[in-house]
């Protein structure tokens, strides 16, 4: 392995950063055949030279011999076993606008209305779904999970839906699973309004956007706590037991970890959390380590039985290899060394002494570190 042993924050900094900027050959033969093709082109501004170069540095990038491969076979980059689809909450939404020439083609139409402009999500597809007892106690949740948009060419085809407000085609998952469905978290503490909101619209069946806070409610919350509903089946429900009920299907636990999160903003992780959670483990732990250093110091001299190390009753024959060196030589490499390795050198020689002579000396543990050239293998 090569390790790198850095305990200087800087030093680690600029080892990081010399990474990031390394210079790439490829890269710089594309921008100097950029460069090349704006001076052939006579006198051309500083702007356009720079918009020039800087779209090849964009557009362009150095990949490996592997990556290649993959893209010129086709082959999958990742995979996944299941579609995530993420579902925007709130009062302004980030929307798509339509191509620029349908928007100036509608506006030639003297056709300028602001809701046209824009191309169709997630929430207007779920308010387009047909008004049928099987799509009416769903909520936007579960249509973002079970269903998909469907393209063009595939209109025809059986169990496809047509939604209303001429907001396309959609059908059923079959193929694969339920997507996965992200959305935003909010703290019903700190932003305790947008939280609400954000359950009512993800599992509250609705088709207008009244329907998430009634006139005669004043916020979210309210609505939440004490309003009610009418599914499909004429049944009254609570509108806390419907969002709590679609909820579970997605969320588990979230209120327990929704505390687990406020609390590590407020207090931060704790790093001897362990010996609260197992104390009794923590403990044992404790008192080995104790017992460890007793017995260390009434018997200093006793050491650990390995059956590797133990004597064997056959002898064995060991054959060393025979110097490669000579003694001339050695002298010369050991006069070649500077003061520092010198004294590694000297110190692991008299370690070796003092093991051929029985006395049994500690294992040594010597770290050595530098740059390129420094001499590390030859110390060595």
């Amino acid at each position: 392995m090569d390790i790198q042993f850095v305990c200087d924050a800087y030093a680690c900094v600029v080892y990081i950063i010399s990474y990031i900027s390394k210079a790439e050959r490829e890269m710089g033969l594309l921008l100097k055949h950029a460069q090349n093709e704006v001076k052939s082109k006579g006198n051309v501004e500083a702007k356009q030279a720079l918009n020039k170069l800087g779209g090849v540095f964009l557009h362009n990038r150095e990949v490996s011999a592997q990556e290649s491969v993959y893209r010129l076979t086709n082959m999958h980059l990742k995979e996944c076993s299941r579609k995530v689809v993420f579902v925007p909450t709130g009062d302004n939404l980030v929307r798509m606008s339509l191509p620029l020439n349908v928007i100036q083609k509608r506006a030639e139409q003297q056709d300028i209305n602001k809701d046209k402009i824009w191309m169709t999500n997630i929430t207007d597809r779920y308010k387009s779904r047909p008004k049928t007892n099987d799509f009416k106690d769903m909520c936007l949740a579960s249509f973002a999970s079970e269903y998909r948009d469907v393209a063009k060419s595939e209109h025809s085809q059986s169990h496809v839906i047509k939604l209303d407000n001429d907001c396309g085609y959609i059908r059923k998952r079959t193929s694969t699973d339920v997507a996965v469905v992200r959305y935003a978290h909010f703290s019903p503490t700190h932003e305790c309004e947008k939280h609400y909101q954000s359950l009512l619209q993800l599992f509250l069946p609705y088709f207008t956007d009244n329907q998430l806070k009634p006139p005669q409610f004043h916020c979210f919350e309210e609505f939440y706590d004490t309003g009610s509903i009418t599914n499909s089946r004429n049944e009254i429900k609570s509108v806390k037991e419907v969002v709590d009920l679609n909820r579970s299907k997605f969320e588990k636990e979230a209120e327990e970890l929704e505390r687990c999160e406020e609390a590590v903003e407020h207090v931060g992780f704790q790093e001897d959390v362990w010996a609260e959670l197992c104390p009794e483990a923590e403990l044992q732990r404790l008192e080995s380590i104790e017992e460890m250093s007793v017995n260390k110091d009434l018997f200093p001299t006793e050491r650990e039985i390995i059956p590797d190390l133990q004597p064997q009753n056959t002898p064995v024959s060991l054959e060393f290899p025979k110097q490669k060196i000579s003694y001339s030589e050695a002298q010369s490499i050991m006069r070649s060394l500077n003061e520092l390795q010198s004294q590694v050198f000297y110190k692991i020689r008299q370690w070796c002494l003092d093991k051929v002579n029985g006395k049994n000396p500690a294992p040594f543990h010597v770290f050595i570190s530098g740059g390129a050239g420094t001499g590390k293998s030859h110390l060595i």
